[in-house]
């Protein structure tokens, strides 16, 4: 969100509210002089603290999301991960597949991103390979990859056998 925009925000929030700023400062336990910055300068005006907490009684939840360079920083943020799928990667080519890295679905609304498909065009099989460098719950691995507790190929199955 742009740094000035999420004062906008709230500014409208409160008004809908039918609050005076006085009262979103009492609830949000900083100075009315705080809150009148924050609208007309957003963080420009006031540290990510006193942001939240005069968000916070608005409902408004703030969040700050990093970007840098697209897919790049998921990639150094786990490195592990993007070590094991380019591994993957290479073994599969050394053996004569060709491979597509972080491929993004969306089937009937249900959208996600498949670490590595690889296609064997002289026999015809496809692969699809979900890469986890760290397994934190096993009940919630395939709910994850689905956002469904079935198996992630249960759709391709079904999809395979209709055709």
């Amino acid at each position: 969100m742009e740094d000035v925009r999420v004062g906008s925000v709230a500014r409208a929030v409160r008004h809908r509210l039918g609050w005076r700023q006085s009262d979103l400062a009492g609830r949000a336990r900083v100075s009315q002089q705080e809150v009148s910055l924050f609208e007309r300068f957003g963080l420009v005006a006031v540290d990510l603290r006193t942001a939240r907490s005069i968000c916070a009684p608005l409902g408004v939840r703030l969040d700050v999301l990093p970007r840098w360079r697209g897919s790049d920083l998921d990639r150094l943020l786990d490195e592990a991960h993007a070590a094991l799928v380019d591994e993957i990667v290479r073994r599969l080519r050394a053996a004569g597949w060709e491979t597509l890295v972080e491929w993004s679905f969306n089937h009937f609304g249900e959208r996600g991103a498949i670490d590595v498909v690889a296609w064997r065009p002289a026999t015809g099989h496809l692969l699809v390979i979900e890469v986890k460098s760290r397994i934190v719950d096993t009940r919630t691995c395939c709910r994850r990859s689905t956002g469904r507790s079935e198996s992630p190929l249960s759709s391709c199955h079904t999809s395979a056998a209709g055709a």
